[in-house]
């Protein structure tokens, strides 16, 4: 997830060889991960309402005049956001915001990606999709949101996953 208006931070979902983690990139400074917090127990314990393993996420502009962005999590222990990464600058970035599923991996001989087996039957989803315009959250919709970066399945090199918007512009899912 990375919001229009050249952000310094993109949030993240991470899965690496059998490793997870929600992870801070920052695109004013070093261009690579900064912050990162392994999705285990105790991430699950703080940040899943306890009946998911979804959280809660935000990346949101807290100094116009310096450009400073901050990315948090939602703390359902607490009922506040907890803070991961804060940046400011001038983004590197070249295109103008997303909330997209990405896909980076070997891909073989057989024209097939290496992660296809490791993600066979795993779900990722983005739901209640929002954008802040103006200090107000409003779900993603065709008057603030674009489909540009949906990817068509083959995209992905992994023929038994598909991806699908569930509701235009707020809520996608990919499924192995």
């Amino acid at each position: 997830m990375y919001p229009a208006g050249g952000s310094c931070i993109e949030l993240v979902t991470v899965y690496n060889q059998g490793e997870a983690s929600v992870s801070a990139w920052d695109w004013c400074r070093s261009v690579t991960f900064k912050a990162s917090v392994p999705i285990d127990s105790a991430f699950l314990n703080t940040y899943s309402d306890g009946r998911t393993s979804a959280y809660t996420g935000r990346v949101v502009k807290t100094s116009a005049a310096t450009n400073t962005w901050a990315a948090d999590l939602y703390n359902y222990r607490t009922g506040g956001w907890d803070r991961l990464y804060t940046q400011s600058g001038t983004t590197q970035a070249r295109y103008d915001g997303w909330d997209i599923y990405e896909l980076y991996s070997t891909v073989g001989s057989s024209g097939r990606s290496g992660s296809c087996d490791a993600m066979s039957g795993i779900t990722f989803e983005s739901a209640n999709i929002s954008v802040r315009t103006n200090g107000v959250w409003a779900a993603a919709s065709p008057a603030n949101s674009d489909t540009g970066y949906d990817a068509p399945t083959s995209a992905f090199y992994c023929p038994t996953r598909t991806y699908r918007m569930v509701n235009a512009y707020d809520h996608w899912l990919a499924v192995g």
